[in-house]
């Protein structure tokens, strides 16, 4: 038969399991609030936006440079969709 001391450990263990799951599901939500608050009040100073929005442009007009890119390309790519095909 089990003694008291087996039932004791079980129920210590039994103890610990239930509070490190509650610990950590505190700290997953304190954790998401706070990078939450965090990250969008990195994201909404205004540098920062533009930074953001300057490089996309940077990258635009690399693509737009390497591949010959000009504004009359998009009435070419109208007519071809335009034409019935084969």
């Amino acid at each position: 038969m089990a003694t008291p001391e087996k039932h004791g450990l079980a129920k210590q263990f039994t103890q610990l399991i239930i509070l490190s799951g509650l610990a950590s599901f505190l700290l997953l939500g304190f954790l998401q609030v706070v990078l939450n608050k965090g990250l969008r009040l990195y994201f909404d100073q205004p540098e920062v936006q533009t930074k953001a929005s300057q490089y996309q442009v940077n990258e635009l007009q690399n693509y737009i440079t390497e591949n010959s890119l000009s504004s009359t390309d998009i009435k070419k790519a109208h007519r071809l969709d335009a034409e019935p095909s084969l």
